[in-house]
């Protein structure tokens, strides 16, 4: 063989390989752009899907937001009955409420003539009686100028108010008070108090205890079942 025919064989498996690495460049710029493609439609779709759930939870947000307002609504006007119903009865028993047989202006009258304190008046809960006894209580401070919590709040119990002097417990009503011993001189609240309460009930018996954890300007009126 002459060395052109060696050469033109050699130029042309040459030839053939340059083909092949071509076509291979080809096909590896084909993969790699769809390869790209692919990544650009993935974050679309991902993109898209994201914007889906964005809106979906704010939609799910929405509605429980909507759905918590309606509730606190509703139990809002609820509440709202509920007190209004509570004050229209309170306003009734006030407006009929009269302790039979007691001097009521005497009590006042005597109340009036020391310093108007604060109260808060607890009854025994049960018989409705006793409260209406405690709302009686309660409107007589209030008219002497006394500042009484709107309604009397009701206990399970008395027992225990005084474990070291149970004769404290004998009476209809319970006082408890920081500084007893002013009882007697009707000039000061402690002592108009008790002269008032006296007024009030047929017997006069009542107790007093020291409650040294009181303020100074407050008391604790206990109303008990009629003996």
């Amino acid at each position: 063989m002459s060395e052109l025919e060696s050469l033109t064989s050699h130029a042309t498996e040459l030839s053939s390989k340059v083909d092949f690495w071509n076509n291979a460049v080809l096909w590896a710029l084909l993969v790699t752009a769809l390869a790209a493609s692919a990544i650009v439609v993935s974050q679309r779709l991902a993109f898209l899907r994201a914007k889906e759930l964005s809106e979906v939870q704010d939609r799910i947000a929405r509605i429980k937001e909507s759905s918590v307002e309606q509730a606190n609504i509703k139990l809002r006007t609820d509440l709202a009955s509920k007190q209004l119903e509570l004050q229209k009865y309170i306003d009734f028993v006030e407006s009929r409420q009269h302790l039979p047989g007691i001097p009521e202006a005497l009590a006042n009258s005597i109340l009036r003539k020391a310093p108007p304190k604060k109260a808060i008046v607890l009854y025994l809960d049960g018989p409705p009686t006793t409260f209406l006894f405690a709302s009686g209580i309660r409107s007589v401070l209030i008219r002497a100028g006394w500042q009484v919590p709107q309604n009397p709040i009701p206990v399970t119990s008395l027992v225990g108010l005084s474990e070291s002097n149970p004769s404290t417990l004998r009476g209809e009503i319970i006082v408890l008070m920081k500084h007893p011993e002013r009882e007697k001189d009707e000039s000061t609240s402690e002592g108009a108090l008790k002269r008032s309460i006296s007024s009030i009930l047929p017997s006069g018996d009542f107790g007093v205890i020291r409650d040294l954890t009181l303020p100074e300007d407050t008391f604790k009126i206990y109303i008990g079942p009629a003996n």
